[in-house]
């Protein structure tokens, strides 16, 4: 990659040895300009440059790696321009290079099972408090379905899966998360490998380097739009150089109307402040300060290599058995068709009419002998198939996909327990991949975060009833709470594995037998859980009212009364150690006892006995109305509160010593 050195010496200097404020190429120490002609402008597209002119090679590997992958000649449209002219003996080379399909894509068949085991997954993240404290546990709640809203509103998870396509091809994906530029949304854009600069000379002094820049091939009527009325920058546009010929050989290709626009970040590294620039030409549409640490970049890794800050794609893994493979298929396929059509000997002084042996396409040859004989020779060998077989399996072995993941068929197992047992299998041969989307997902909603505190947005969970959620009711002290990802469970959905959870559920008595014969008919046991879990999903939603928002919703009597009543005990003892303010607590201590007013209610009257007769030497039985004798018959010997004595005020329920 590029490095930057000065291009001339400033007088007082040491020698070169030391950095310069006049290097042309260190864009983020260039003196801030008012004019439309800016100096930062032109340092970030000579740093970009320059790291072009080195990056040839990578770029036109890249290409190869896509065409691999997809089977397409072409590649995506930023391969078809530059920002720097390219070298004529490139052009040479380039030329000569032709393109072909691979016959058997058994690299893509990879990548797909890849991204149906993987990629296709969506990792469920929360936050969580890191002090516990009542405020900052109430708030997390409602950051994690704010963030669980940003990334629906936005349309993220489509774009995770795409990153996911673009890591397994190139070896490493981007997501930019950050605040539009009017300041009042977050926008978030995928950026592909080939549109991201970095040199790369920066990471022999840390894991991340300090400067990132992003080159985008624009057409001018778009940028002309963005840019409104503004006279210099309409200007600045249209006075712009246009783009270079990229990798894509092609003298039909029209650049007139396609310029460079360039966005790069300065890390704040201690004291030193970080910048953001945004130009095309020699315009500067945005330079200011950028006082955080990290970029507004998220990282996909597919293979991490020892050194550097870009990974390694599938296609650059396997290349060399790929090229083994193809050439193998090409040799087996000449040969089929050299010997499609069989051999003909006849006899030498034979009358045997050639014609009538449908002619010569069959290669016909003399010999010494007395009948006509067919050949029909062996194409290729049994060896052969052989080979080729033990090249796809070790394509396969090096991204540790098995055939069943491969060809997508469902295995012929009879247990769930089996799905089970395979699942965590092929969980722990694409560990590596997990924790890499992992750390992805968990980065994403860390912009998301940081871009909500800018812009302030409103945000849209779908569902059966759509809830809106503003960044004021949710927004939290950053060192107060901590992403986590919650990864989503990978047992099997396959029918063996449904019916052994009917059956489990059958025999503990979760289930009757109607509902076992309802659900072996239609396997849904998901929606059957869901339905299932309705009274105790009730009693959580009631209880989260109440202490989160201070909205007192009564239990209703439809629910599992003993089980809400345990679960409202519990929230209630959890909420008094956590400190939560003693009105939330009161109404926590209202929901307990309209539940055992319910209980109450709902519990048989009881049956006097027609004659009580006390032991000789016992007491007489109790009445009925009396306290003891009602004792005996609270449910779950709850004792009711004795009835309060003439006069006193009446209160909606007891109330704690010290409320």
């Amino acid at each position: 990659m590029g490095i930057a050195v000065a291009s001339k010496k400033s007088s007082g200097d040491d020698g070169g040895n030391s950095r310069r404020d006049n290097d042309e190429r260190l864009w983020w120490l260039a003196k801030k300009s008012e004019g439309p002609r800016s100096e930062v402008a032109r340092r970030l597209a000579n740093w970009m440059d320059s790291i072009d002119k080195a990056n040839w090679t990578n770029r036109w590997a890249n290409l190869v790696w896509f065409r691999l992958m997809t089977g397409r000649a072409g590649g995506p449209t930023s391969y078809n321009f530059s920002s720097v002219a390219r070298p004529s003996s490139l052009t040479t080379l380039w030329r000569r290079a032709t393109f072909a399909a691979p016959t058997d894509n058994v690299l893509a068949q990879c990548s797909d099972a890849l991204h149906a085991r993987v990629y296709s997954q969506r990792p469920y993240l929360f936050v969580t408090p890191v002090d516990g404290d009542y405020k900052a546990r109430v708030k997390s709640k409602k950051l994690t379905r704010f963030i669980d809203a940003a990334f629906y509103d936005l349309g993220l998870w489509s774009m995770i899966e795409q990153c996911g396509n673009d890591c397994r091809i190139w070896g490493t994906s981007f997501l930019k998360v950050d605040v539009s530029m009017d300041g009042k949304r977050i926008e978030a854009s995928r950026v592909l490998d080939d549109e991201v600069v970095v040199d790369e000379n920066e990471l022999n002094a840390g894991p991340e380097p300090l400067h990132l820049g992003i080159r985008l091939f624009v057409n001018r009527a778009v940028l002309l739009d963005a840019a409104g009325t503004d006279p210099a920058a309409r200007e600045a546009i249209m006075n712009a150089p246009k783009s270079a010929n990229g990798v894509v050989m092609g003298s039909e290709m029209d650049n007139t109307d396609v310029v460079v626009l360039r966005e790069a970040w300065a890390r704040k590294v201690g004291d030193e402040q970080g910048r953001h620039v945004l130009s095309v030409g020699d315009y500067a549409f945005v330079d200011e300060a950028y006082d955080r640490d990290c970029f507004p970049i998220a990282r996909l890794l597919f293979h991490q290599l020892p050194t550097g800050y870009k990974g390694q794609g599938m296609p650059e893994m396997v290349s060399g058995l790929l090229r083994r493979l193809e050439f193998q298929l090409s040799a087996i396929d000449e040969n089929h068709r050299r010997a499609s059509w069989p051999r003909i000997g006849i006899p030498k002084g034979s009358n045997i009419n050639p014609s009538a042996l449908a002619d010569t396409s069959n290669g016909i040859y003399h010999f010494a002998g007395s009948d006509a004989t067919f050949h029909f020779p062996e194409a290729a060998s049994a060896a052969q198939y052989q080979y080729v077989q033990y090249l796809r399996d070790k394509i396969k072995e090096r991204f540790r996909v098995n055939e069943t993941d491969n060809n997508g068929r469902e295995p012929q197992f009879k247990s769930g327990e089996a799905f089970i047992q395979q699942d965590r299998i092929a969980d722990e041969a694409h560990v590596d991949l997990f924790q890499h989307l992992e750390d992805f997902v968990e980065r994403v909603g860390v912009l998301v975060v940081e871009a909500a505190e800018k812009c302030r947005p409103t945000v849209r969970l779908p569902g059966r009833r759509l809830q809106e959620i503003k960044w004021d009711d949710v927004q939290l002290s950053r060192n107060s709470y901590s992403l986590r990802i919650l990864k989503l469970s990978q047992l099997s959905q396959s029918g063996a594995a449904k019916q052994e959870k009917i059956d489990q559920w059958f025999a503990e008595g979760v289930i009757t037998k109607a509902v076992k014969m309802r659900l072996e008919q239609v396997p849904d046991t998901e929606g059957y859980a869901t339905i299932a879990n309705s009274s105790p999903d009730y009693v959580e939603y009631a209880l989260d009212a109440i202490v989160e928002d201070g909205d007192y919703v009564p239990p209703e009597p439809w629910i599992d009364l003993a089980a809400a009543l345990e679960s409202a005990q519990s929230r209630y003892l959890r909420e008094k150690m956590e400190a939560t303010p003693r009105d939330r607590l009161d109404m926590l201590l209202q929901f307990i006892f309209q539940i055992q007013e319910l209980m109450g209610d709902a519990a048989p009257a009881p049956v006097a006995p027609a004659a009580s007769v006390a032991a000789p030497g016992m007491p007489p039985p109790a009445p009925p109305g009396s306290a003891l004798g009602s004792a005996s018959s609270a449910p779950f010997g709850i004792q009711p509160p004795p009835a309060p004595p003439p006069g006193a005020p009446l209160v909606p329920f007891p109330v704690v010593p010290n409320a």
